[in-house]
């Protein structure tokens, strides 16, 4: 990757002006987040493709050519950049007296276009309790390096991005370089070197045991959160995770902190995808 691709462009807001024909309103994409230039590059792709799109092309497909092609940082913004094209595709070329109408062709294409791969799925997240008092009390955790190394074979998972502003008192744990980082994230829509990665801080063969580690670290570090995956065939353990579908950046900085106030054995682990949406 260029140098330059490294240094993120600040845009407060991308707004494209409001498509209106018809019933049909195409809202404006708003994004406050740091686009890249893969970002950029992979927007101009998608709008030239726009150009000569036709109603037998597959918005799944072109979602995943695109964003394997052009490897963007933030894929929800080219997914909502499609949906927006689209619509305005729809207002432009089909009429109110057709079957299905426009109006079920994008919600039809929304459904699609927003789907994410949920082969795997969460048990436990600490991101549903509320009320956290700290706890100072020990914690018991079952062995993360055991042997069976499928145990860090993951497949992707469903992740909520809700975020929750904790105003508990962090226990003399400094968490601030982690406090922006939204380390636990949906599965990607593509799963490439910009999301791919974990840190994993316990593992239980008991559900209910993985519950208790994971509610009390919660209420060790109430500005953190942490979710269990479900067991999958091959492997017997719940896993434990502080960070979830990161970049590498920021598995690394979670991991340190991890071992450094959680436990020693805390792991980064990537997911080796060949195909782009299964590890």
């Amino acid at each position: 990757m260029k140098q330059h691709e490294l240094l993120a462009t600040l845009i407060a807001f991308t707004i494209l002006p409001i498509f209106n024909a018809g019933a049909l309103e195409c809202s404006a994409v708003e994004y406050n987040r740091k686009l890249y230039e893969s970002d950029k590059t992979c927007l101009a792709a998608l709008q030239n493709k726009f150009t000569t799109f036709s109603a037998n092309d597959s918005l799944e497909g072109m979602r995943f050519s695109l964003i394997q092609q052009y490897v963007p940082v933030n894929q929800d913004f080219i997914v909502e950049h499609i949906y927006y094209e689209y619509c305005k595709y729809l207002a432009s070329h089909s009429g109110d007296n057709v079957s299905p109408t426009r109006q079920e062709q994008l919600l039809a294409a929304k459904t699609r276009l927003f789907s994410r791969n949920d082969s795997r799925k969460i048990v436990f997240d600490t991101r549903n309790i509320v009320n956290v008092t700290p706890n100072i009390g020990p914690f018991q955790y079952s062995n993360v390096g055991n042997s069976n190394a499928n145990s860090f074979m993951l497949l992707s998972m469903t992740l909520s991005e809700t975020t929750k502003d904790h105003n508990t008192v962090n226990r003399g744990n400094s968490i601030d370089s982690l406090d922006t980082l939204n380390l636990l994230r949906e599965p990607p829509y593509v799963i490439t070197k910009h999301n791919r990665h974990f840190v994993m801080v316990g593992s239980h063969s008991d559900l209910t045991a993985a519950k208790t580690t994971a509610s009390e670290l919660k209420q060790e570090y109430p500005q953190l959160d942490f979710v269990v995956y479900d067991r999958y065939p091959g492997n017997l353990h719940y896993s434990i995770m502080m960070a979830t579908w990161v970049s590498y950046d920021v598995a690394q900085q979670a991991e340190k902190f991890a071992q450094k106030h959680i436990r020693k054995d805390s792991r980064h682990w990537s997911c080796r995808s060949r195909d782009g949406l299964s590890c």
